[in-house]
């Protein structure tokens, strides 16, 4: 029953509990329940989100064990407690699980290992709405290093993972600290030079997590800090260090570091980077093939560009730019939805003069329309895009807005010819496909 996937599941492993405990009651020491038939209860409990009772069990095993020792529990009983409270969207569910890990600690210390630690982490680094989530989840990491350093439990070791969860904790918390994400890879990095262990060592995976997060974080500096993240990946790459091979992750990330920063210039920023990309990749990474998400970044970052009107007149050129490159790009499968319609964006945007903004914002569409890649996205952005005093709306629509209505009404996806919209679904598939089978990086072997 424990490992079904009945409804009934626990119901059912109580009563048989309840049935052996009333037979050792009545005389029958052969149906005297042990630890294994608790931990079946324990673990149904947990499958079926009734954390309480399962810890309700595990604590009746530490008292019982005082006086019966068969009755201890074991690993399989805390580590199953302490995985059902990380699978709680609870708010409390990280403390509840803390407090079953301090147990496990004082009873069997020696059955201890990082686990436990690592999936509290990563609960509190999936929980940004907690306003101490990026603490808890650094004072565990520390505790970490203190039982294998202090301690010698050295079967307590912390994965890379555990330290790129800590890192996404501090770019998601409210909280944030400026240059916080970076302290935690170099923490990473003393632990492992004190202690000589080499799976710890930089490499590409923890520099992404680091960029990654300096791109969601919000900092101001957020993206000169990515860029000079990329640089000593470069750096070492040139040395000879496959592990420090910057990927297409490492470029995108950088891109879109400079996409959400509120740097004046950033859209010539991540242009520049796109075609470091490219460059690099030419010159024999595959690792760092561009793809249509990193042109679509740029465009973002033009997009968004804020500024006077010589700045936005050079974000529209280079969104310009990169649309067009972007259709002729030998390593792409071409432009996406969300390409065309953040250039539309871009058109609506940016202050440029409208003769030259609705041309180009008629010849997005229009070859959206051509190349079938019309989704809801691109009709929402020509919506808001198309002033309502130069008829252009009604012009590129025809005969699907009514003529004794309003000048501009949202067109529905399911009504527009299907040949406009003919390889939306197609188009994303083979985007992830592409991703699926992109040359694999080697620090991830």
């Amino acid at each position: 029953w424990s490992k079904s996937k009945e409804h009934v599941a626990a119901y059912r492993c109580r009563q048989i509990l309840d049935y052996m405990l009333q037979q050792w009651r009545a005389g029958n020491d052969r149906a005297k329940p042990n630890t294994r038939a608790y931990n079946a209860v324990i673990e149904s409990y947990g499958r079926s989100k009734n954390v309480e009772e399962a810890g309700a069990l595990l604590d009746h095993l530490i008292t019982a064990s005082e006086k019966d020792p068969s009755l201890s529990p074991d690993a399989f009983s805390f580590r199953s407690v302490i995985a059902a409270w990380t699978r709680s969207r609870r708010r409390d569910a990280g403390r509840r699980a803390i407090e079953v890990l301090d147990k496990y600690l004082e009873f069997r210390p020696e059955s201890v290992d990082s686990k436990p630690f690592a999936l509290i982490i990563e609960w509190f680094s999936r929980r940004r709405d907690l306003p101490d989530s990026a603490l808890n989840a650094e004072t565990l990491l520390d505790r970490m290093i203190a039982l294998y350093e202090k301690n010698s439990y050295h079967q307590i070791v912390p994965s890379i993972y555990s330290f790129i969860n800590v890192i996404n904790a501090h770019a998601k918390s409210r909280h944030r600290q400026s240059g916080k994400i970076e302290r935690i890879q170099e923490k990473m990095l003393d632990f492992s030079r004190r202690n000589n262990l080499s799976r710890l060592r930089r490499n590409v995976i923890v520099s992404n997590a680091v960029i990654s997060a300096l791109a969601t974080s919000g900092e101001i500096d957020a993206g000169e800090r990515a860029e000079s993240i990329l640089d000593d990946l470069l750096v070492g790459s040139a040395v000879g260090d496959e592990n420090l091979t910057p990927n297409t992750d490492s470029y995108q990330g950088v891109m879109l570091a400079w996409a959400k920063s509120r740097t004046r210039g950033k859209a010539q920023k991540a242009y520049r980077i796109l075609h470091r990309m490219i460059d690099d990749y030419e010159n024999g990474n595959m690792n760092c093939r561009p793809t249509a998400q990193a042109y679509t970044t740029v465009l973002n970052a033009a997009a968004f560009s804020n500024g006077n009107a010589e700045e936005e007149h050079e974000a529209f050129r280079i969104a310009t730019t990169t649309l067009n490159e972007l259709y002729n790009c030998p390593y792409c499968d071409g432009p996406t939805s969300a390409a065309m319609g953040t250039f539309i964006k871009a058109c609506g945007r940016l202050g440029v003069p409208p003769d030259v903004s609705l041309e180009s914002l008629e010849a997005a569409f229009q070859k959206s329309c051509e190349v079938g890649l019309v989704d809801p996205y691109v009709l929402d952005q020509l919506f808001y895009a198309c002033p309502v005093s130069t008829g252009l709306y009604r012009k590129v629509f025809g005969d699907l807005i009514p003529k004794d209505g309003p000048e501009k009404v949202k067109v529905a996806p399911h009504s527009i010819p299907k040949e406009w919209r003919r390889n939306v679904r197609y188009a994303e598939e083979k985007q992830r496909r592409r991703q699926r089978t992109r040359v694999p990086n080697l620090a991830k072997k």
